[in-house]
């Protein structure tokens, strides 16, 4: 059975589950603050430990129904050693809410060399997984270009888990352009059904003063919604667009707002973030 991007549709209970999985940062967690450029590294290898506090809102809206998040997350960071990250947040739409838990824990080496590990939990049905764990390690290959390999293990409050692999590339074209891009490959169980996703985003920035974001979502997704048997597979195609905006205010806080459009789904998501460092 396909499902092709024709008209308003609302999400179903295990579309929601691949959506979710799919829009997930394909570099990871996210963190606290937008990236900082080629030029950051003289300046942060002098600085002791350092810590950096977020508190964010994010608004929805589907078909007849809306959804929101709130949320808050804590760094402590050493440059060029390490970063832990914490974070709770509060999520509900499609008809499911719950408290969302995770931790992360970065390690980097003047190599270029980074890997890092992360799991997550919460209390939803369907929103949260009972637990997911993901693991990357990253590579500077050149001045100006990184590598990463990445694995995610997703598994819902159910018989049902996701296994996603994926490949990321960050390059700094110039002293205040980068292109971000990357390509995810979801195995969905049961079923053993592929979704594959494509990501690219251009960002504009002036190192910790202004950062401007336009990126592109791609997905190919399959899925098994039903664990009887003689269920028919779900196929469909999506496109999903994305604006962002961060101002620092000063040295040490700021502020970003996001913009996400999904055609397919007829639905928008606006996120608005403050930080603080210290």
């Amino acid at each position: 059975m396909s499902v092709m991007a024709s008209g308003k549709r609302k999400p179903d209970g295990v579309s929601c589950l691949i959506l979710s999985l799919l829009s997930c940062a394909l570099f990871g967690a996210g963190g606290v603050a937008p990236v900082y450029g080629q030029e950051a590294g003289a300046e942060q290898a002098k600085n002791p430990l350092t810590y950096s506090l977020e508190l964010g809102l994010a608004l929805g809206h589907y078909p007849d129904e809306t959804g929101h998040s709130e949320f808050v997350s804590l760094s402590m960071s050493r440059p060029f050693k390490h970063l832990w990250r914490f974070f709770v947040s509060h999520d509900k739409r499609f008809g499911d809410s719950g408290m969302g838990f995770g931790a992360s824990y970065s390690r980097y080496w003047s190599s270029g060399y980074n890997v890092s590990i992360g799991v997550s939990t919460g209390t939803s049905e369907a929103l949260h997984p009972e637990y997911a764990v993901g693991v990357s390690a990253g590579k500077n290959v050149l001045s100006n270009l990184s590598l990463s390999l990445s694995y995610a293990r997703w598994q819902s409050k159910d018989a049902a888990y996701s296994d996603a692999f994926m490949l990321g590339t960050i390059w700094y074209a110039t002293d205040h352009w980068m292109i971000g891009s990357g390509a995810r490959f979801d195995l969905s169980h049961p079923g053993e059904e592929w979704s594959r996703s494509g990501d690219l985003g251009i960002t504009y920035f002036v190192y910790r003063q202004t950062y401007v974001e336009a990126g592109v979502t791609y997905a190919d997704v399959a899925y098994l919604p039903s664990l009887i048997h003689g269920s028919a597979v779900m196929e469909y195609t999506a496109t999903s667009y994305r604006v962002s905006f961060a101002r620092f205010l000063n040295s040490k806080m700021g502020f970003s707002v996001r913009f996400d459009y999904s055609p397919f789904w007829d639905s928008e998501w606006l996120t608005v973030k403050f930080f603080r460092d210290w």
